[in-house]
């Protein structure tokens, strides 16, 4: 029998994974979305996304590794 001792993460670092996993699902269909793209405003408007959720991402990452 082993004597490790288990223990929970913190309902924020959960809450910061569970964030980040869906942070990155949205990014994948941003990316996606630049397949059906037409025109200049749809290229601005996911330039902007995708700038926005690299942010997010970087940031919920940094804080799961500290």
């Amino acid at each position: 029998m082993s004597n490790v001792k288990v223990i929970p993460n913190h309902p924020f670092e959960i809450n910061c994974k569970m964030t980040y996993n869906d942070a990155a699902q949205i990014h994948q269909r941003v990316m996606r979305m630049w397949a059906a793209a037409e025109n200049p405003g749809d290229f601005e408007l996911l330039d902007e996304l995708q700038d926005k959720l690299e942010s997010i991402l970087f940031l919920l990452k940094n804080r799961l590794e500290s």
